[in-house]
């Protein structure tokens, strides 16, 4: 799109999307890179909202490049840009990045086991939400689906700090939510909690009802499936001592990680196939340059020549 470059606000939205796009395929040097040039330009053009999401963006990959130091400084720049720019705005739309911005860095945390300093970013996921919920033009159901998440994150990393009855309120009040319902959401913001403060008999109903969504219409052939799903179902089921059935699961988990290592290699195999191709095509290309190079000048020398003779012979007549 020539045209976009022309448009600031819509080419950073889709650097931000092409960088979205590398992060998810696991290239995560090349998301940076995008992020990078996202980031300098947005600065350049004073648009602090998409500076404040490029910083999220950049944390995510410096997270899987094992850097949270780093990352975790994007997070706080991008998170203190945002709650400006959500006081300053009537929409909804900075607000909900800020509430998006301070949940991925609460959830980064949690990942690095910073359960402590996670649980003190209580009151800013709340004042995020009250932020949220004052601005025009809401989508019917978003506080709601905000709420519930931030309930379910915190429930989970009240239960690791130890604090069984804060726990406990904000499991009780991600309840009371109308998204805690959802069966597609379910999964996710009911098990941590359960399988965390040892409620393993409550949590396999969930799991079960989310492997048949996972059946259903998603990926079951993946990571995801395995790191999100199978290993909980492993834990709740040794939970309640069903260790034959925590095995056949862990069999599920072997041969899936054996299905996809082997479709790893050979996804490698055809970029190696592809590249040794692309570079005979250079090659050839490169013989006809040459080859078309060598008759350019022959034919060249040849008129010259001609030029020449003709000019002898007119000479001498």
């Amino acid at each position: 799109m020539p045209q976009a470059r022309e448009d600031a606000e819509l080419f950073l939205n889709l650097l931000e999307m092409i960088a979205d796009e590398y992060y998810l395929n696991g290239d995560y040097v090349e998301s940076i890179r995008f992020c990078t040039e996202g980031l300098q330009m947005a600065e350049d053009n004073l648009q602090h909202r998409s500076a404040a999401n490029f910083h999220v963006a950049l944390a995510g990959n410096l997270l899987e490049l094992d850097r949270p130091g780093e990352a975790f400084s994007h997070y706080i720049r991008a998170v203190d840009i945002l709650q400006e720019e959500a006081r300053k705005s009537k929409l909804y739309v900075a607000a909900d990045d800020y509430v998006f911005a301070v949940g991925m860095f609460v959830n980064a945390l949690c990942d690095e086991g910073r359960f402590e300093e996670a649980s003190r970013y209580l009151p800013r996921v709340e004042q995020a939400i009250e932020s949220l919920e004052s601005k025009e033009f809401l989508p019917d159901g978003l506080v709601d689906i905000r709420r519930a998440s931030g309930y379910a994150m915190f429930a989970y990393i009240f239960a690791n700090t130890g604090d069984e009855a804060k726990a406990a309120e904000l499991y009780r009040r991600l309840c009371a939510t109308a998204y805690s319902d959802v069966p597609d959401a379910r999964g996710s913001l009911h098990v941590p909690y359960l399988l965390a403060v040892g409620r393993y008999s409550d949590a396999l109903p969930i799991l079960k009802e989310e492997d048949e969504l996972w059946k259903a219409g998603l990926d079951t052939v993946s990571y995801d499936y395995i790191d999100s799903h199978l290993r909980r179902e492993v834990e709740a089921y040794e939970g309640i001592g069903d260790i034959r059935a925590a095995n056949g699961v862990y069999r599920s988990i072997v041969q899936l990680n054996d299905t996809l290592r082997h479709r790893d290699r050979q996804a490698l195999a055809l970029e190696l196939a592809e590249i040794y191709k692309t570079n005979e095509q250079a090659m050839e290309i490169e013989r006809q340059s040459a080859s078309i190079a060598m008759r350019n000048i022959i034919i060249i020398s040849a008129a010259v020549f001609l030029f020449l003779a003709a000019l002898l012979i007119d000479r001498m007549l």
